[in-house]
């Protein structure tokens, strides 16, 4: 019986310890405001993002993207999370994609991302991000989103 007793437990408990396994993909929708050029007009924001997790522990990320805003762009990059299993953790970004403006630019841009992430649940997470970017030799796009992640 107690063999039995112990067996159960360590059942139990590989069931727990792979339900805490963090998950490895991200898929998050985003709005918040853009600033194409350091002298444009701010204007909204919407980006859809895909994640996956980079080796057992989960601090790196790579990252694919598009954003919609008075422009269109789709990019690529690579996040680090320092501590990708606490409740609410930071992260630093970079990447880079195609963009292109209205009558404007079509090309190559580069960004660098700093934000915070905010587990709701084991699925659900908050994220909270800022990017800065350049183009053609310009600053921008320059983007501040909200967004709500679905973790699998």
């Amino acid at each position: 019986m107690r063999t039995i007793a112990i067996l159960g437990s360590l059942v139990l408990a590989g069931a727990a310890a792979r339900a805490e396994e963090p998950r490895r993909w991200t898929l998050s929708a985003e709005a918040g405001r853009s600033r194409l050029h350091d002298d444009a007009v701010e204007t909204w924001a919407v980006a859809l993002r895909v994640q996956r997790s980079i080796g057992a522990a989960g601090v790196l990320r790579l990252q694919l993207g598009a954003v919609a805003s008075g422009y269109g762009a789709l990019d690529a990059g690579l996040e680090v999370h320092p501590w990708p299993r606490a409740r609410v953790s930071p992260f630093l970004g970079a990447g880079g994609g195609y963009m292109s403006e209205e009558d404007e630019f079509e090309g190559g841009f580069l960004r660098a991302t700093v934000g915070m992430e905010a587990k709701l649940s084991s699925r659900a997470v908050l994220r909270l991000a800022v990017q800065a970017g350049t183009h053609d030799g310009q600053a921008g796009p320059h983007v501040a989103t909200v967004g709500l992640g679905f973790r699998f």
